[in-house]
């Protein structure tokens, strides 16, 4: 029983790191194309 809990607990922290490396990557994409995006926009309207 107990065992059976350990490796469940160890199963859910795995699942919880990809989700949190997911969602980072995901929000560091976001962040990126954000700033690009603005830097274009800046660099296009000052020429």
């Amino acid at each position: 029983m107990s065992f059976s809990d350990c490796k469940y607990s160890n199963l859910e922290k795995i699942n919880f790191g990809f989700l949190f490396l997911e969602i980072s990557l995901a929000s560091f994409k976001f962040l990126g194309i954000l700033i690009f995006g603005f830097l274009g926009f800046h660099l296009n309207h000052q020429n």
